[in-house]
């Protein structure tokens, strides 16, 4: 199954990890996928308008990094997107339960 999008290579190796894990997993995904508010979503379901955000580095905890998280995924809410939000650690330790919170999530959208 893999990617919807064009192929991109991963920008951080743990990026890397989910989308093997979500290939693993037979789930269709867009990486990297371009929003109109300009922002590049790291994983998407557009037709489900649900992202998954892998929040790795360092930037993405200190006060500056999480209000701009915070106000990227207002943006993004106030434009019916539904944000998960994965941190490096997740990942890294276990990356089929991040898949298997992002399965239960598209099946939840699926039943709507």
């Amino acid at each position: 199954m893999g990617r919807i999008a064009a192929a991109i290579e991963p920008s951080s190796d743990v990026e890397g990890v989910l989308e093997s894990a979500l290939n693993a997993a037979g789930i269709q995904h867009a990486f990297h996928f371009p929003h109109r508010s300009g922002y590049i979503l790291d994983f998407a379901w557009p037709a489900a308008k649900l992202c998954v955000e892998v929040d790795g580095h360092p930037r993405h905890f200190n006060r500056r990094g999480k209000s701009r998280d915070g106000f990227r995924t207002y943006r993004l809410h106030r434009d019916g997107w539904i944000v998960m939000r994965f941190t490096a650690r997740d990942v890294e330790k276990d990356a089929a339960a991040c898949v298997v919170a992002i399965q239960t999530k598209l099946v939840e959208l699926q039943t709507r």
